[in-house]
């Protein structure tokens, strides 16, 4: 969808322990290879792409975000199910009943 319904992209991703130095390194570096890989895929001047580290709840910290923004919540879930998902919830469902902006789910490619 970006480039083509989306002219601006924020790629977002959650870390717990907001003081905690590696986590922030790490999900720094994770942004700005996720924003790289993006780039790649798209043509240069079709959409704009910015990245945002927040640290918190998971869920809490993508619903307010995109609240704040007025977006799109566009979602890759790994697709547990059975005792998994019931041991560790899922985020991407608890995002899809708290959400008061759409929200868009894929499956997880691990290719």
């Amino acid at each position: 969808l970006a480039g083509s319904v989306f002219t601006s992209v924020t790629l977002a991703r959650v870390t717990s322990g907001a003081d905690d130095e590696v986590r922030i390194r790490d999900g720094e570096a994770y942004l700005s290879q996720a924003a790289s890989r993006l780039r790649g895929l798209l043509s240069p001047a079709s959409v704009e792409i910015t990245t945002e580290l927040l640290h918190g709840g998971v869920t809490e910290e993508l619903l307010a975000s995109a609240e704040e923004l007025d977006a799109v919540i566009v979602m890759a879930t790994h697709g547990e199910t059975g005792a998994r998902r019931w041991a560790f919830g899922s985020v991407t469902d608890r995002v899809l009943h708290a959400a008061q902006t759409p929200v868009a789910v894929t499956r997880l490619s691990h290719a």
